[in-house]
């Protein structure tokens, strides 16, 4: 028997659950942080052009990409980026008060000509809110208009690096706009993510000291507060240490604080500064009508509440169905990261495999809309197996990355192991033959019958880059996802791994056994985490079921590298 074959028969469904002991669910890997390095050159080339363009949509996605360069910067100790965030502050104030002329834009792209002494190379991460949960920077101007008689005269703006040079610059732009005095800094706290510390620079103290004898209120603005605050919190922790009174700090926010913590000594320490925080969801196209996000878009597809797929609402994209019924609208990301959904989008749509992009509006995709019935484990047949296999031969032909690597898998399988089992440093070998954008998303139900045999695939585009793990990786991750979500018996995962060697020429054998272990441990710790987050509702009960569920699964795959394990 193959390695494969051996780890087929270790995940086929088994009917018993166990309980497991209770541990810290925070400390388990399930969330993506990677900071891509990329050259200046082009990204500065790619801002001129999205400047120059005068699309519907240029002035955001070009204050977008004009953020992320900034924080790149920024991180990078660069001079240069004093003089690229007076672009972002510019962009920002074009995009709060006017459309600029033709003649601002082309002064906005001779301004880029002075950032220059730039490194080669520098390191960017996707602003997360703006590529993945429906943040729109004009939400904090919206909040600035609403609250904006509510703080002093003066106000000194901190945002938080990455997202918060976007947004700390159109809160000053919006302050500014209602005559308001406003100067802005950013920084970027380090440590573990449930305990940062915020430092500042010797030059940004004094920026402080000076704002304090001006008598200004100090703004700290980030998306968030996440999970438990800390990083709001330690640059509030930071203003204080440097001499600024308790009064005199605002916290300016995406969320409330999580409802899991109250009571607590973080939400104590939370509540000791008035916290503001905006409306979600009310920039979405025009011909959007009611909301499908949280779970919602199952009352559209399921008949019966019985046979919903659990979701971890919070984490879920926001959705909208048009005011005519045709259109799907998903929040896909601006900036580069919405830049290459679109691109993946419409490949897997002239491909056959996935619904057509009608649109792309405000980082939404206009996805059509059809009303087909999702799959379930009951379905599974000879020609859906096909289906599946060619459409992971598709991706692993059409969608390479070039910076995948293999590290981030191995942290996560050596944490997540050591939260759940005690396992002090285990390895595998993780082989990556095949980089690519996945799908991540193989479940039954993301699967749509439609016009008799057809079978399409949904949310297909958005989440091989995302918030979650893995990213970038080789195409064994979607073959395991489909063994583990399907519940393949052993004959059943065969057949489909054949069809695909037959479809790709490319044979995933000796790397499937680690990439099911790999996917086993993360989605388990992604439930469990799920269940947690949501706290006692619908969702966590399905989604602490399936994490036992898994944790079996992982158990037996442990044992058979020969681990005994209480």
């Amino acid at each position: 028997m193959t390695p494969a074959s051996r780890a087929l028969r270790m995940v086929s469904p088994i009917a018993d659950l166990d309980t497991t002991p209770e541990r810290s669910v925070w400390d388990l890997f399930v969330f993506r942080k990677r900071r891509e390095l990329l050259p200046t050159d082009r990204l500065l080339d790619e801002l001129r052009a999205e400047i120059a363009s005068g699309g519907p949509d240029s002035l955001i996605e070009a204050l977008v990409r004009a953020g992320e360069i900034e924080t790149g910067l920024a991180d990078a100790e660069s001079p240069a980026a004093d003089r690229i965030a007076l672009v972002v502050d510019q962009l920002a104030a074009m995009v709060c008060v006017a459309p600029p002329s033709p003649a601002d834009r082309s002064l906005l792209v001779g301004m880029l000509g002075a950032v220059a002494d730039c490194p080669s190379h520098i390191r960017c991460a996707h602003p997360e809110g703006f590529s993945y949960y429906g943040l729109h920077p004009l939400d904090f101007a919206d909040l600035v208009g609403r609250i904006h008689s509510r703080l002093k005269q003066r106000v000194a703006v901190i945002g938080i690096r990455s997202v918060g040079s976007t947004l700390g610059a159109v809160v000053a732009a919006a302050l500014r706009a209602k005559g308001s005095t406003a100067q802005r800094i950013t920084v970027r706290p380090a440590g573990e993510p449930y305990e940062r510390l915020a430092t500042f620079t010797a030059a940004q103290l004094r920026w402080i000291q000076g704002e304090l004898q001006m008598q200004a209120e100090f703004a700290i603005v980030d998306e968030g507060p996440g999970f438990s605050g800390s990083t709001f919190l330690s640059v509030a922790r930071a203003l204080l240490a440097a001499g600024v009174p308790e009064t005199h700090i605002v916290l300016l926010c995406s969320r409330p604080f999580p409802a899991r913590l109250a009571g607590t000594e973080a939400e104590r320490e939370w509540l000791r500064f008035p916290s503001f925080q905006i409306e979600y969801g009310q920039r979405i196209p025009r011909t959007a009508g009611p909301g499908l996000g949280g779970g919602v878009w199952r009352e559209l597809l399921f008949t019966n509440r019985k046979h919903w797929p659990a979701c971890w609402t919070d984490q879920e994209r926001i959705k909208h169905l048009a005011t005519d019924g045709k259109t799907l609208f998903k929040f896909e990301g601006l900036g580069r990261y919405g830049h290459r959904v679109r691109q993946q989008a419409e490949a897997l749509a002239q491909a056959g495999f996935s619904p057509r992009l009608n649109c792309y509006d405000k980082g939404y995709a206009g996805y059509e809309f059809v009303g087909g019935c999702p799959l379930s484990q009951c379905d599974l047949s000879i020609p859906v197996l096909e289906r599946m296999a060619g459409y992971c031969a598709f991706r692993a032909s059409s969608f390479p990355a070039g910076h995948a690597n293999s590290r981030l898998a191995g942290d996560m399988l050596r944490v997540n192991l050591e939260v759940e089992f005690g396992l002090q440093d285990f390895k595998v070998d993780i082989p990556l033959e095949r980089p690519i954008y996945p799908d991540c998303r193989m479940q039954p139900h993301e699967w749509l019958l439609v016009s008799g045999e057809r079978v399409l695939k949904t949310d297909s585009a958005s989440h091989g880059d995302g918030h979650q793990l893995p990213g970038p990786t080789d195409i064994a991750w979607d073959l395991a996802g489909a063994i583990v979500e399907w519940q393949l018996p052993p004959a059943a995962a065969e057949y489909f791994l054949r069809s695909y060697r037959r479809q790709s020429g490319d044979d995933p054998g000796s790397r499937l056994p680690a990439y099911l272990l790999l996917y086993l441990v993360w989605r388990a710790a992604q439930c469990r985490m799920a269940s947690a987050a949501m706290v006692n509702n619908f969702d966590a009960e399905l989604m602490s079921r399936q994490y036992l569920y898994l944790r079996l699964r992982v158990k037996g795959l442990l044992e058979a590298y020969g681990l005994a394990l209480p």
